[in-house]
């Protein structure tokens, strides 16, 4: 009787320890992550990329019916809205997101 309590008392600390080291471990690789999204968000082709995706948008934009505005502003919005619009380097691509993110007019 001792020993399966000695073994089950084992059993119930060792599961106990590895939850805390799980979610240790989880805790640990989130914080890293995270700092890997902030470095990436900063970087020059997370930038280019962003400021390409935007410009097909923009060409898009250009040519679509009163309708399909209202799609690709609303696309637009959800794809770029934690993106600090002052890392677009072309003006007009900053004015117009800045159009489709807060509704301030440009000339498009």
């Amino acid at each position: 009787m001792k020993k399966i309590l000695v073994v089950g008392l084992l059993l119930v600390v060792s599961l106990s320890s590895c939850k805390k080291f799980v979610a240790w471990t989880y805790e640990v690789r989130g914080v890293a992550e995270e700092g890997r999204r902030e470095v990436f968000e900063k970087s020059r082709a997370y930038n280019v990329g962003a400021e390409q995706e935007l410009a097909d948008y923009y060409g898009q934009y250009q040519m679509a019916s009163d309708e399909d505005k209202k799609v690709i502003s609303n696309t637009i919005k959800l794809a770029f809205s934690s993106y600090n619009e002052e890392e677009i380097r072309q003006p007009e691509l900053r004015q117009f997101l800045k159009e489709m993110k807060y509704g301030i007019k440009g000339d498009f």
